[in-house]
């Protein structure tokens, strides 16, 4: 699945300029599913359909930087497009740890009520 969604990225970036704010929104959500076979099935369904294009979530970035303004110059800062890449798409912001890298996820509050 991570391969369709891939391939569904890039045919929608071929029809961007390389050097747009779309075609690294494309980039940056390749990075985000590359870590999760469930956001790349997500991603791969949504960008089948109208209004969920990368240039549309595209938007959404911009509208933030808009609103976000110092004098003449806007910016979402990568931590942010992330954020708003992820809520558009609906894929979890949480970092995926591989159980077979030897890493697993800690609760803190789990720690705290061991004490």
């Amino acid at each position: 699945m991570l391969e369709k969604a891939i391939e569904a990225i890039e045919a929608q970036q071929a029809k961007l300029e390389k050097f747009s704010s779309a075609f690294y929104v494309g980039e940056q959500l390749k990075e985000i599913i590359s870590k999760s076979p469930t956001a790349a099935e997500l991603v791969a369904q949504d960008l089948e359909q109208t209004g969920m294009a990368i240039t549309d979530c595209e938007k959404k970035i911009a509208a933030f930087a808009n609103a976000h303004k110092s004098g003449n110059c806007g910016c979402c800062p990568p931590n942010e497009a992330e954020k708003i890449i992820c809520e558009f798409y609906g894929i979890s912001s949480q970092p995926v740890v591989p159980e077979k890298q030897g890493f697993r996820v800690l609760n803190l509050v789990d720690l705290i009520s061991e004490v």
